[in-house]
């Protein structure tokens, strides 16, 4: 076997003798034969981590910030995908040649899904929905999808899971999210023993439908209509997010054996607690806009939320809000909860971070005005 010096040098090599070298070999002493090879050199696109990750929703806001954080430390990364071409080749320029693989695949199909996950010694599933679609339920994309997952994953001797869930899952919630996102959860756990699970709160960044959404009905709407005004929110960074699950897939890998995460929750969420109706003054105050708030009661919202959830982009679903006035997303507050800390990220303020992503819903005479706080 080659030293490690040598493979860290050579990693686009050694990477590239893998599959060839692993061709008569069954899928357990694939896994090994590619762990074997791989830890050595500074961690570098061009290095090998070790880790051959199956990432499932990457073509999502979350995932393609997860599989370039796994690329630049020079994991190989399955990408499964339902798209053609186009939907994953923004991701093969986050690794090293050969490094990001794409796989066409169908969620019913358990070949599939075996297909997929079958070489990797680490799956992530970011699958989720907050609406239903014309192909999918909530409790299809929150329940089913992940425990078919992670009942594969386990079958085929995977080491490691993170599953994503949200803030607010709970099983006596009216919302058939929160219910559904809690009931992932379990059957995660049931199919998987081990998996980790990483609750964040509301996610914001660039592309994301959190602050772009609120920016974009200020912008448009003669008014701020607010679903629930007293609604509390610990919004978190994707990045934080993504350094949050970085954290986990580190400790699960680390070389000493200390691995402490196997079986655990983790709440992730940012430093401010904010209510919608103050979250919606911050967003009317950087974008420069004379917005009357307007909070609209339950009576009016549902029956129009039914209808815009079906929308391409929906500026309202009817479960969300039936979730956001039922359950909080913060963090508990139980002293027992795992939570940034203890993965020791230091999440940033959604109010400091805010005008980058916000900015551009201003009226053009005022978009690069610097405004003192």
């Amino acid at each position: 076997m080659a030293s490690a010096s040598l493979l860290s040098s050579r990693a686009p090599f050694a990477a590239a003798l893998v599959p060839r070298a692993c061709a008569s070999l069954s899928n357990n002493q694939r896994r090994e034969f590619s762990v074997q090879l791989a830890p050595g050199g500074v961690r570098s696109r061009s290095s090998v981590s070790g880790i051959i990750a199956t990432v499932f929703g990457s073509t999502g806001f979350l995932g393609r910030y997860v599989v370039s954080r796994l690329g630049r430390i020079g994991s190989q990364v399955i990408v499964p995908n339902r798209g053609d071409d186009l939907a994953t080749r923004h991701l093969k320029v986050c690794g090293d040649l050969g490094q990001i693989v794409p796989l066409p695949y169908v969620v019913q199909s358990d070949d599939d899904i075996r297909t997929c996950v079958e070489r990797s010694n680490l799956v992530i599933n970011l699958i989720g929905a907050p609406w239903p679609t014309k192909n999918y339920t909530i409790t299809d994309a929150n329940r089913h999808v992940p425990a078919r997952i992670a009942k594969i994953a386990h079958e085929c001797g995977v080491e490691n899971m993170i599953h994503v869930s949200a803030l607010g899952a709970t099983p006596d919630s009216p919302s058939e999210f929160a219910r559904s996102k809690y009931e992932g959860e379990q059957e995660v756990l049931a199919n998987f023993p081990g998996a980790v699970i990483v609750r964040p709160g509301p996610i914001f960044g660039f592309e994301d439908r959190f602050l772009n959404r609120i920016g974009v009905i200020a912008r448009h709407w003669p008014f701020m209509p607010l679903t629930n005004p007293d609604h509390r929110m610990q919004p978190i960074h994707m990045s934080d997010v993504v350094s949050s699950i970085m954290a986990i897939a580190d400790n699960l890998f680390d070389v000493t054996g200390a691995r402490q995460v196997h079986g655990k929750t983790f709440e992730v969420g940012g430093p401010d607690v904010l209510t919608q109706r103050e979250l919606s003054e911050e967003v009317i105050k950087e974008t420069l806009l004379n917005r009357h708030m307007v909070p609209i009661p339950h009576s009016i919202s549902l029956p129009i939320a039914k209808v815009t959830q079906f929308f391409r982009r929906p500026r309202f679903v009817y479960d969300e809000i039936i979730f956001e006035g039922a359950n909080d997303r913060v963090v508990s507050s139980e002293p027992d909860t795992l939570t940034v800390d203890n993965l020791g990220v230091s999440p940033v303020s959604v109010l400091e971070y805010m005008k980058r992503y916000v900015r551009d819903y201003r009226k053009p005479i005022y978009l690069n005005m610097i405004v003192d706080k």
